[in-house]
Order: C-alpha cells, then structure tokens, then sequence
C-alpha cells in the first residue's frame, strides 16, 4: 500500500477545504479560553507560542502530549 499524498501534499488538500483565511485562522486559534483549557498555561504571553504549537499539531509535525 502506498501514500496517497505526501505530508506537503495533504497540507495543501486540508488548507483547500477552507472557505476563507480566517476560518483557518479559527482553528489555529479557537480562543483564548479553550487554548487555555487545551494547553493548560497561565500566563497570557505564551499564547503566541501556544498558537506555534497547535499549528504544529495541526499537521502532524509534533504530537500534543
């Protein structure tokens, strides 16, 4: 059995499933309570880096412990 699509490529195909940009944006950044509850941080700084790490969880590049 072979892939049907590489990691690039279906990162592509998911990216084209949205309708706009800020949909995507509502996935990578579901708000600050749910990020909270989520990543479970306290301090309002690090929600940047929060946001960094859902992306990458989001493509499968790092795996949400």
């Amino acid at each position: 059995m072979e892939r049907e699509f590489s990691k690039t490529e279906f990162l592509k195909f998911q990216t084209s499933l949205y309708d706009s940009v800020g949909d995507m944006f509502k996935v990578l950044y579901p708000g600050k309570e749910k990020m909270n509850v989520m990543y479970n941080y306290k301090n309002s700084l690090l929600t940047q880096y929060y946001i960094l790490m859902r992306g990458l969880d989001l493509v499968g590049i790092r795996k949400k412990k």
